[in-house]
């Protein structure tokens, strides 16, 4: 998921979300590799929690938030707790309005598991919601 400094959803336009779309070792694309199945909003919560169960830790599941659908969606997920891990990235730019994502992430604990730092600017910390 990209956000902006202050927490709202990148316009797709964005400098910043080009080389996330586009960057095979950095961006999105890396992250579509390792993933066992790409999930978007055409995919039931619902299926999604069936799958879960019938392939437990075997299954990785990637959905990319990068615009309102999207993140409408993860919206679901995190509010069904469907979410182990996150991948932020956080771009160098704020907008002081905008469609929040901080207000879908809900009430969980997460432990930043990496982080780092792109020449551009860009951060991308990657969490793992923490277990109690």
């Amino acid at each position: 998921m990209a956000i902006t400094l202050d927490g709202f959803l990148p316009k797709q336009e964005e400098k910043f979300m080009q080389w996330l779309m586009e960057e095979p070792r950095k961006g999105f694309p890396y992250w579509k590799e390792k993933a066992s199945f790409q999930i978007n909003e055409l995919y039931g919560i619902i299926d999604l929690s069936d799958m879960i169960r019938r392939f437990n830790a075997d299954c990785i599941c990637q959905t990319i938030i990068h615009d309102k659908n999207s993140a409408d969606y993860a919206d679901g997920l995190f509010r069904y707790n469907l979410v182990d891990e996150m991948v932020l990235y956080t771009l160098p730019i704020s907008y002081g309005k905008g469609f929040s994502l901080m207000d879908s992430i809900g009430k969980h604990h997460w432990q930043l598991r990496s982080f780092k730092l792109y020449p551009n600017g860009i951060s991308r910390l990657v969490y793992e919601k923490r277990r109690m």
